[in-house]
């Protein structure tokens, strides 16, 4: 339980340096972590009274595979769309999370407390390059800026 205060308490700090000084590529990222975010609470919502009892850590999450897809296809397109490097980074991070989801099919008997900690890893690295990638921005001075500053403006 402390451990979600926790990620609960990073999550709601580097969202909220994000939505304060990031620009439109850190809410377009926000808007996608919020989709992400809504996907793995209903991937992972106690169903056991519908399943029999089968924990949805034991083997392949369909639902969080697709939940977390989408958010490394939007930061794909964040990333594509914007002139900042650290979508690019976040993206790299959420490709590995995707990947993540394919170790129960090689191994379906692998304890799922590893699938479970692999998976929740990955969230921390993509939080963090935006946030060091916002406060590069804006210690360069192109945080607000639609563009990146170019020679002349240095």
């Amino acid at each position: 339980m402390e451990m979600m205060i926790l990620y609960l308490a990073a999550c709601l700090a580097c969202w909220s340096y994000a939505l304060r000084y990031g620009g439109i590529a850190a809410r377009k990222a926000f808007a996608l972590f919020l989709v992400m975010t809504a996907g793995t609470i209903l991937a992972t919502a106690d169903v056991r009274e519908f399943s029999a009892g089968l924990s949805f850590w034991s083997g392949f999450n369909g639902l969080l595979f697709a939940s977390d897809l989408v958010y490394f296809l939007g930061l794909c397109w964040v990333a594509t769309t914007s002139q900042r490097y650290w979508p690019i980074w976040s993206s790299g991070f959420a490709l590995l999370c995707v990947l993540t989801h394919f170790g129960p099919l090689v191994d379906p008997f692998a304890d799922e407390r590893v699938y479970r900690g692999l998976e929740t890893f990955w969230q921390l690295p993509i939080l963090v390059t935006m946030v060091v990638g916002i406060w590069k921005d804006k210690a360069a001075g192109i945080e607000g800026n639609p563009g990146l500053r170019t020679l002349s403006e240095s």
